[in-house]
């Protein structure tokens, strides 16, 4: 429920906005945030960018190939 299309995520460093994460789906499963992305191919700078995203927002981000 409640699905959301191409939500972004800024990654801060010190107050500056470094870059900003699109989310392929954000949506909730019962009262659980499901944070989704779809991937033809996961490159390396990808899973990096999931990464910090994951760490300052303290998230997890479904990767679906």
């Amino acid at each position: 429920r409640n699905l959301e299309r191409q939500v972004p995520f800024v990654f801060y460093v010190r107050d500056v906005a470094v870059f900003k994460y699109l989310a392929d789906f954000v949506y909730f499963r019962g009262r659980e945030r499901i944070i989704e992305d779809v991937k033809g191919y996961d490159t390396p700078v990808s899973r990096l960018k999931r990464k910090l995203i994951e760490a300052q927002y303290h998230v997890k981000i479904q990767v679906t190939k």
